[in-house]
């Protein structure tokens, strides 16, 4: 396996984990505990406001997501914005579109 190979894997192991955090329908997931239930007008400080609950997404490895993105030498919240960036671009399809306009 080559350098780019592992890092596209790691990616999306990393990614895989935020996604849980962000959707998960059966814990209440960020996204769906906001009035408007969509991901359209999420910041990832909601993410992070919740990161430290234990029972809020508890399905979701916070260790992978934060370890994984050390690995890939960016920073946490970056790394939230840039998955939530790409969320919204299907949010549609992911039942995330909520009634925001």
């Amino acid at each position: 396996m080559t350098m780019m190979h592992a890092l596209r894997a790691l990616n999306g192991i990393v990614l895989r984990e935020l996604y849980r955090f962000v959707h998960q329908r059966e814990r209440f997931a960020s996204a769906l505990v906001r009035p408007t239930k969509s991901i359209l007008d999420m910041e990832a400080k909601s993410v992070k406001k919740k990161w430290n609950l234990p029972h809020f997404a508890a399905g979701a490895n916070r260790q992978v997501i934060e370890r994984g993105a050390a690995m890939m030498g960016k920073d946490l919240d970056f790394v939230i914005e840039e998955t939530i960036r790409g969320m919204r671009n299907v949010s549609e399809a992911i039942g995330l579109k909520g009634t925001v306009e």
